[in-house]
Parts: structure tokens; C-alpha cells; sequence
């Protein structure tokens, strides 16, 4: 009886020989160079990143037997998955080539063989092209079958096209415009979210989901959010492709009962929290459009009379890998993402927020930068606040705080590296038991408490002096630092934070002699009708200068 030998490289050749004129090769695009856009550490970092990081790590590592029975299968696995985390799925050949070597797998003596690695790389290529293939025709396949029922022009069933004063282009800038044009958007909850593209992002597990419909109970009551002033209280519009209807009902359910809300509040919770599960349904908010992802307008619009009909202040989105392209496309996906939530944000004048996953790597290094969330960072670029959320062990809350957790008890630690439209803001720490969340002090003193108290002292000042039939402006205050007990920075960002948040507006007031026109802060609400032909002003730096 003849024994079976292991002449599996032999196999493979003949193989590989007799499937180069196979039907169907054809059909796979040549395999280009392409130049080289991301450094190795990259590459290798956006790899151990993805959902399938543990199994890249160990092929990296060279345990190709926890997956494979033979060693090639599992060279080609490597080489396919270091193509498939390149840009765009367009390697640099020498790119790949020189990061195999680096692996465990390639320092065998047969990948030194002048054959293997060409062969191996233009049969990964191949398998790779025709996996991408297949999922486009199945995200197309999902897209015509939702589709069905869609409007045919974007945009033709809910948004408007042009903005609320019906300008299109580049339009001149005319005096009303030019002095309404406000620094910031609508603000829903004071030093956190503002009516623009935000994110939240943590690790699984982390309580993600959980903390945010927490805050969106206290958005729609009008609730402090951990010590923050709801500016805009409003309806919430949740689209899940993660937790089901079922699921989100059920923890908002619970949210109300550990906050011992009032029937009349639940009720009002109930009817303004709208959840949406979208799971297996294939609605993606972009798509890809000649080989780039562009937002998927169609399925915005389908659903925009929705939410238009409750004018919600927050659509939440869980989670972000659910609604893109895929994570392959790194930058592009996520800036295709960004486009969608400005298109809302733009129709709507809400915010959009993203809940979104860290690395592995981030997660157990416990980052807390713009840049923690997975993938690239065109997210973070993007988004107008980025929120990071990490567990506490007891003795780095205990580090914090100077206070032990009680039975029961977890810590979580939100951080807000990108805040576009506040200054710079401190890290919040939490505890949890069960659905139950309290913001605990960490002995600092908290910048945002320094502002709202000196917000309020500005304005009460401004208020005062308005009555009085005087004209203050920033300059006239800073003159008063002494009185008020700040200095004349905190004035000035107390003013800048004032209008932001609408409570005083720029007026203009004409006064004669040198200097012309000339501006006072006013109460919005507040304000006091003046006409041109006023009084002498009493300010004396309002006065013009002789």
C-alpha cells in the first residue's frame, strides 16, 4: 500500500498553473501598484483594530493553526487581510510583500522562493476582488429592494433645497445677514452638544448606549444633564440597527423608573423618545456611487417626513459601523457618514450623534484623545464634538475622587477631547447602579461652573445697565473687572459664551462726532425699545474721542 505524501507546495503550482486561464479570471481587475499612502504601523494597527484583529494577530504571530490546516492557506489570509486594511483596497505591492516578511509567516525559507510571494499576492489579490464583488452586488441587491419604495429625486419627498431664507450658491452678504451671523449653532445642553455632528465612543460593554439615553431622557424633560442646563429641550429620534425597538423601550423604561420621574414625566418621555430598529432591513445612511461613498439621500429622504413631523433636537445613531460601507474604506466611509449627518443637521437644525466603538488597542490603553474611536480619523475630523467613554477600576475612581464605590457600584469616566463651539472642558465622572447615573465632583474646580457663574454676573450686569438707559459693551465691563471679580479674559469669554448661547445680542446704536457707529450688548427678551433720537449716551467709552 503506497503512503500519502505531503507534496502540498506541488499541489499548489499545478493549481495555480492550471487556474491562470480559468474562466472567470478575466473578470478580475489587473493588480496595479498602487503608490504607498499609509506607513506600515498603520496598516498594521487599522488591522489588529477590526473585528477580525484577533485572528490577523495571530497569523501575524504565526499561530496560522488555530484557523488553518496548512501554512500557504493561511499566507494568503495574511496577505489578503494586509491588502484589504490598505487605502481603498489598493495595495502597494512592495508595501505587502515587505510587511509579510515582517510576520512570523514570512520567515520561512520558502518565502524567499522568487515564485511564491508574486503567486501568492496575485491569488490574494484575486479571492479579494471577488469578495468585494460579491458584497457590492449584495449591498446593491439590499439598495433596489428598498428602493422599492423610495422617492426617485433626492430630496423630492421631505427636505427643502435651499436654506431657510431661500439663497442658493454664493450669495452676497447683506447687512442683516452680516449682523445675525451667530459663532455657534443652537445649543442643547450647555458646554456638551450644540446642534451639529457629535460622537460618543467607548469600547463594548462600556455602557454606551445606556448613558446616552440617559441623557436624552433629561433632553426631552429639560433635565440637567450631570450638571450641564438643557438649552433646548426636544423630542429624540433613535435609528438602531444594533439593539431592537424592543430593547431601547425597555431601558428607557427603566432609566425613568431609577430616576423616580412622575407619571406625568414618563408620559412625556414616552411620547417624545421615538425608537426605530432598522436591523437586517440593509438601510445604510451612504452608499457607493462610481467607486466613492456619498450619502444615501434616497433613504434620508424616505426618512426625513418622519422626523420632520416631531422636529426632534437629537437623532441618535447606533452604531456607526451599521450605517456606512463598511470599515474597509477607513477615511472615506467615515466622511461619507459625516456628509449624511450634515445633510440632516442642515434640514433639521438638531444634533446628530454617532455612537461609535474604540480599538481594542485604545480600549485597553483606556486613550481619551478625539482620535479613540475605531478606524481612521476623518469621524473625528468631522464631528463638532467627540465624547469618549471609559470604565473606571475602583482605584482609579478612588484616584479621582477620593471616595470609594459602594456596593453595587461601577465608575465611568467621559471625557470631551473636541468641543468646537466651548472652551476647553473637564473630564466627567460617573457611577452607576443598574439603570441609575450620578455625576460625582472630583474636587477640582469645575471651568463650566466658573463660567455659568460668571455668565450669569455679566448679564446681570448688562441687564442693570440697560435699565438704566445705559449702553455697556465688553469694553465698558472690562473697565468693571474689580466690581464683578474676574479678569478681563473671563469677561470677554463670558460675553462670547452669552451670545452663543442667545441671551444678549450686538445692537447698533449711532452716535455723532468721530468714530460713527457703535455697538452695545443687549438682553435678548429683555431689551429695551430705543429709537435714534436718544439721550447723550453716559458712557464715556461709548463716547467718540474729540
Amino acid at each position: 500500500m503506497t503512503d500519502i505524501q505531503d507534496r502540498q507546495e506541488d499541489i499548489e503550482l499545478l493549481w495555480h498553473s492550471l487556474r491562470a486561464d480559468a474562466p472567470g479570471s478575466a473578470d478580475c481587475p489587473p493588480l496595479t501598484d498602487a503608490p504607498q499612502w499609509d506607513d506600515d504601523r498603520t496598516i498594521y494597527e487599522r488591522a489588529l483594530a477590526a473585528q477580525n484583529g484577533a485572528k490577523f494577530n495571530d497569523l501575524w504571530e504565526g499561530r496560522w493553526q488555530l484557523h488553518y490546516t496548512s501554512q500557504s492557506e493561511a499566507d494568503g489570509a495574511l496577505i489578503d487581510m494586509l491588502m484589504f486594511y490598505s487605502p481603498n483596497h489598493l495595495p502597494n505591492i512592495e508595501q505587502v510583500r515587505r510587511m509579510f516578511l515582517m510576520s512570523a509567516l514570512g520567515l520561512r525559507a520558502k518565502a524567499e522562493r522568487p515564485d511564491y510571494l508574486p503567486r501568492t499576492i496575485k491569488s490574494a489579490w484575486e479571492a479579494l476582488q471577488r469578495r468585494l464583488a460579491h458584497q457590492r452586488a449584495a449591498q446593491e441587491a439590499a439598495q433596489r429592494q428598498f428602493d422599492v419604495a423610495l422617492p426617485t429625486q433626492p430630496g423630492a419627498a421631505s427636505f427643502q433645497q435651499a436654506d431657510s431664507a431661500g439663497r442658493f450658491f454664493f450669495d452676497l452678504t447683506d447687512d442683516a445677514e452680516w449682523t445675525t451671523a451667530r459663532l455657534a449653532p443652537d445649543c442643547i445642553v450647555e458646554d456638551m452638544y450644540y446642534a451639529n455632528v457629535g460622537m460618543i465612543a467607548g469600547p463594548g460593554g462600556a455602557a454606551k448606549t445606556t448613558l446616552t439615553l440617559d441623557q436624552c431622557v433629561c433632553i426631552t424633560l429639560g433635565l440637567p444633564v450631570y450638571g450641564h442646563r438643557v438649552m433646548r429641550p426636544g423630542p429624540v429620534a433613535i435609528l438602531t440597527a444594533e439593539d431592537s425597538r424592543e430593547q431601547f423601550i425597555a431601558r428607557i423604561r427603566e432609566i425613568c423608573s431609577a430616576r423616580c420621574l412622575t407619571p406625568e414625566q414618563v408620559m412625556h418621555v414616552r411620547r417624545s423618545i421615538r425608537p426605530f430598529y432598522v436591523g437586517g432591513l440593509g438601510v445604510k445612511l451612504t452608499r457607493i456611487v462610481n467607486d466613492g461613498v456619498v450619502p444615501n439621500y434616497p433613504v434620508i429622504d424616505a426618512l426625513g417626513p418622519d422626523l420632520a413631523s416631531f422636529n426632534p433636537v437629537v437623532v441618535l445613531v447606533d452604531p456607526v459601523v451599521s450605517f456606512g460601507v463598511g470599515e474597509s474604506r477607513v477615511n472615506d466611509a467615515e466622511q461619507g457618514l459625516i456628509d449624511a449627518a450634515r445633510y440632516i443637521v442642515r434640514n433639521l437644525n438638531c444634533l446628530v450623534l454617532f455612537i461609535h466603538h474604540t480599538g481594542k488597542v485604545n480600549a485597553r490603553s483606556k486613550t481619551t484623545d478625539q482620535y479613540s474611536g475605531r478606524g481612521g480619523s476623518a469621524f473625528a475630523d468631522g464631528a463638532r464634538m467627540v465624547h469618549v467613554l471609559h470604565p473606571l477600576t475602583d482605584k482609579e475612581y478612588k484616584a479621582l475622587t477620593k471616595q470609594d464605590l459602594e456596593h453595587g457600584q461601577t465608575a465611568l469616566l467621559l471625557s470631551r477631547p473636541k468641543m468646537s463651539y466651548t472652551p476647553p472642558q473637564p473630564d466627567i465622572v460617573l457611577t452607576r447602579a443598574g439603570y441609575r447615573f450620578e455625576h460625582v465632583p472630583t474636587g477640582k474646580q469645575h471651568p463650566s461652573e466658573r463660567m455659568h457663574v460668571n455668565c450669569d454676573a455679566v448679564l446681570q450686569r448688562i441687564k442693570t445697565q440697560v435699565a438704566f438707559g445705559q449702553y455697556p459693551t465688553q469694553r465698558s465691563l472690562q473697565s468693571e473687572r474689580d466690581a464683578l471679580g474676574m479678569t478681563n479674559a473671563e469677561i470677554a469669554d463670558a460675553v462670547a459664551a452669552l451670545q452663543s448661547q442667545g441671551r444678549i445680542e450686538r445692537v447698533r446704536l449711532e452716535v455723532k462726532g468721530r468714530g460713527g457707529k457703535r455697538e452695545y450688548l443687549r438682553p435678548i427678551g429683555d431689551a429695551v425699545e430705543r429709537g435714534p433720537s436718544e439721550a447723550p449716551i453716559e458712557d464715556p467709552l461709548l463716547r467718540p474721542e474729540e
